[in-house]
């Protein structure tokens, strides 16, 4: 009972691009993520690198 109302909500949800649209958020800010974390990664590396010598 509880899946078949879930798998209602769902469609329901699907046919309003409600879950699209918050899947295409969610990528979009984990790839921010990843290139800022990559981004400060590097910085943090090339400075410890200037210290260390």
């Amino acid at each position: 009972m509880i899946w078949l109302i879930a798998k209602k909500e769902l469609y329901d949800n699907w046919q309003t691009h409600k879950i699209t649209l918050a899947f295409v958020l969610c990528v979009i800010l984990l790839m921010v993520s990843v290139w800022l974390g990559l981004k400060d990664y590097s910085a943090r590396l090339s400075s410890y690198s200037l210290t260390r010598i």
